[in-house]
This record gives C-alpha cells, structure tokens and sequence, in this order.
C-alpha cells in the first residue's frame, strides 16, 4: 500500500451534518468545504430526493459548487420518525461510515407550541444518539445547542451551569435545555461535547445575513419607528457574534481540538459586544448616514421596565391599536430577554480555541455592515440579497 493511500485512509473524515439547511449549519457546511479538503459530508435533508432534490441542491452557491458536487452527498432522512425514517440496512451503512456528528438541526421557530418543539429539538436529538451508538468509528458527536437556555437567569452563567433557570422565554430555549440534559448523562458512553451560540447576526467581512432571524425583524421595526418602547436595563449586555466566526470555531473545537465532555460558549462577552444602549445608538448612527435617511424620521424607542412594558401593551389592547399589538406579538417570544441580562463566560472556550487564532471580531467593527446590508436589500426583497430562507425547521 503506497504511503499516499495510508495517509488518506488516516486523514478522512466523514461527518455527519444535520441542520444544513439552517442559518448556522449552511455556514457550517460551507466552511468544511472551505477548509476540510480531506473530509466527506453527509448533509441530512427531509423528504424523498424526487421532491426535495432542489431544496439540497440549492444549499450551496456557485462559489464551491465544485467541492460541494465531489464531497457532499444527501441521506435523504427525518430527525422526527423513528430510525430516522431509514430503512434498518441504510440505517446501519451510515452508521458504519460516519466518523463525526455535527448535529446543527433545530426548529427555531420560538412561537411553536410545546410538543411541536420537542418533537424536533429533543426527539431528534434523542434518535441522532441512537444512530451515534451504533457508530463503531465514531470520534466526536458535536451538539449545537444555544446560551439561552439560561432562559430568565440573570447575571453571571458558566458554560459548564446546566442549572435549571426559573423559566424560560420560549420553548425553543426549554427543548434545547432538555437536549442538554440528556446528551449531559450520556457523555461517558459517547464522545460528546456541546457548543452554545450566542445571537448570530451576519458575515464579519461582508454584513452579508443569508438567513433574517427575529434580531433583524426588530431592526426593521425600529427603522420603520414601530416599537414606541422595549423593556430592558440599557446597560445590559447584549451577546451578538458574527455567524462565519462562529462555524469557524465550532469546525475548529470539533474536529481539530475536540475534547469529549466539554461545553462551550460560543460567544463574543464584553467589551466585544453592545450594551443595549449602545446597540440602539449604533443603529440609529447606520440609520442616519444611509441615502433614504432624510426621508423619515427615525425614533428610537424608549428603554422602560417590564411594568411598564406591560402596561403599554395592556393601553394598546384596551384603545384597540391592533397594529402596534401584531408587532409585539413576534416580538414577545424573545424581546424580554433584553430585560435579563446576562453575562456568558467563555472559559473553556478560550482555553480551547486561543490557540487558533480564531478571535471573535469586535460586534462594532462589522455591526454597521450587517445595518448596512439589511438596508441595502431591503431586508432580502432585492436582488443583491443573498438567497434567505425564514428560521423554522431544519433538516
């Protein structure tokens, strides 16, 4: 056997990759391609592939249509069924293959009921583990999870806490916290290690957002002078990062410097990120400079208690201002989060990833390129936009 062939059989890897379809795991997928050359991936996609070929054939642009074509293939699977919806003989071949999980699916949809959350958040969860103990070659099970799962703590949170909070915003943050829990009793029979992103809000380099969350829905709202008031402490912290540093850093501590038990919080903290007054002064400041600025006369919202938040939408309801209560609506699954503020330590992180050299951009050096491009596309309706879907179900 020539040391060529050797040192590929050494070097291959073949991961696993649920969620491609999402905000972070499409950036996932394109930074293993970007930069694991040696690696095969199977990106997990929904549906039969007569009815869902162009969902996965779209998951990537022209850019890396070329290793995306050699190096990626589809397992046409649902995280929702049982087995995976595969047959026992297609179950057990991917099992026998895939030396990595990179397990990004989720639906982030923070207005589903309950049983709809789990279902997807926790079922699916439960069966990739399922999958991962028959994986004989198996190094690393990466789980996605989220820093909110702190839910309404305040203060100061650990990456190692899995304390449960008094409550949560919504049951995206509660199925997710009870993902945790269960892969956290698992971690001595699998190679499991758990990574929590903060709020991802564009490309570093570009501004460039593929997929507009609720983060950007809101500064839509402000541009728009829509939200009178938000309620939270104005020197609270506000944890947002770029979407391509953070799969660059989970790309990094999963498959270059995995460590099988660890948690990390994968996040900017102070002083790289905005306090919330900070960040609606930034805002306003993109807001002012951009060409349509003197068209409009842009409010920035006051900044008030809970109470008194409460008490505005109670004044809406009693006056019959439907309007102002279909925006606050959306709002509400995640806008109280902005009065618990929280501090998210990034310990393990640092000691695992510093040597990379992957260091988290200063949220004010890219955040006016992020205003900027949702400005500029008009919040993805033109065709300068990149292709963007909205955060539901991710398979």
């Amino acid at each position: 056997m020539t040391y060529a062939i050797i040192r590929s059989l050494m070097t291959e890897r073949t991961i696993l990759l649920t969620g491609a379809t999402g905000y972070l795991g499409n950036e996932i997928l394109r930074t293993l391609l970007r930069e694991d050359h040696d690696s095969k991936i199977l990106v997990t996609v929904r549906g039969d592939p007569q009815t869902s070929r162009s969902k996965y054939e779209n998951l990537i642009d022209d850019s890396l249509r070329r290793e995306f074509t050699h190096r990626v293939e589809p397992v046409w699977a649902d995280l929702e069924q049982d087995e995976l919806g595969l047959a026992p003989d297609q179950r057990d071949a991917l099992a026998e293959r895939i030396t990595h999980i990179i397990h990004s699916a989720a639906a982030v949809d923070f207005a589903l009921p309950y049983l709809a959350a789990r279902s997807a958040n926790f079922d699916g969860t439960v069966r990739l583990v399922e999958l991962a103990r028959r994986a004989s070659n198996l190094k690393a099970f990466a789980h996605i999870s989220t820093a909110h799962i702190a839910g309404r703590r305040t203060g100061y949170i650990a990456e190692d806490d899995l304390e449960a909070p008094f409550g949560w915003v919504n049951f995206y943050e509660q199925t997710k916290f009870e993902s945790e829990q269960f892969l956290r009793e698992r971690m001595d029979e699998l190679p499991i290690a758990i990574y929590r992103s903060t709020t991802l809000i564009g490309d570093s380099q570009t501004g460039a957002v593929r997929q507009f969350n609720f983060f950007h829905n809101a500064i839509k709202l402000y541009y728009h002078s829509m939200v009178p008031a938000i309620p939270g402490d104005p020197n609270g912290h506000l944890d947002l990062i770029p979407v391509d540093w953070s799969a660059q850093a989970i790309r990094y501590l999963a498959l270059e410097n995995f460590r099988a038990g660890a948690t990390y919080h994968v996040c900017a903290e102070p002083p790289r990120s905005f306090t919330l007054r900070g960040l609606l002064d930034a805002t306003l400041t993109v807001f002012e400079t951009s060409p349509d600025s003197k068209k409009r006369d842009i409010k920035k919202p006051l900044v008030v208690s809970p109470e008194q938040f409460d008490r505005i939408v109670r004044e809406a309801q009693a006056g019959g201002r439907s309007k102002i209560l279909q925006l606050l609506k959306p709002l509400s699954y995640f806008m109280p989060h902005l009065a618990l503020p929280k501090i998210f330590g990034a310990e393990n992180l640092h000691r695992d990833l510093d040597a990379s050299g992957l260091y988290v951009p200063n949220v004010r050096e890219y955040y006016p390129k992020v205003v900027d491009y949702c400005l500029r596309t008009q919040w993805g309706r033109t065709g300068d936009a990149v292709e963007s879907e909205p955060l539901r179900a991710h398979y």
